[in-house]
């Protein structure tokens, strides 16, 4: 073989490889351009998904924010019946207690009385 020869095979070679090289660059600029596209769309659904997301949010929040409302109101309507039996309570405490003391004036005068009557029956 000469050289010419070995100059064109080797050429043809080289050739070859740039055009290998070129196809795999081809290759690799279309998966570059899918995977973009792909990045793309799921970048679009995942702005979709996050919108919908912050709308349940604000409905969610929007939804607590009253039932919470309505919980304070009811609790401080509780709170409100119930000083007020406490209050009730602590009235009729006082009326037994103050019941209870005459009873036991009541019961000293009785049994004061008692005695007198004993004593005039004695003398009698």
């Amino acid at each position: 073989m000469n050289l010419e020869e070995r100059i064109i095979e080797l050429l043809a070679e080289y050739l070859k490889k740039g055009d290998q090289l070129t196809d795999r660059a081809d290759r690799t600029e279309r998966g570059i351009e899918i995977m973009s596209r792909a990045l793309a769309e799921n970048d679009l659904k995942f702005n979709v998904m996050n919108e919908k997301f912050n709308e349940m949010n604000e409905k969610f929040n929007a939804t607590y924010e009253k039932m919470n409302e309505k919980f304070n109101a009811t609790n401080e309507k509780m709170n409100e019946k119930f000083n007020v039996v406490n209050q009730e309570i602590k009235q009729l405490r006082e009326d037994q207690n103050s019941m209870r003391e005459e009873q036991g004036v009541l019961l000293k005068e009785l049994i004061s009385l008692s005695k007198r009557v004993s004593v005039v029956e004695e003398k009698h």
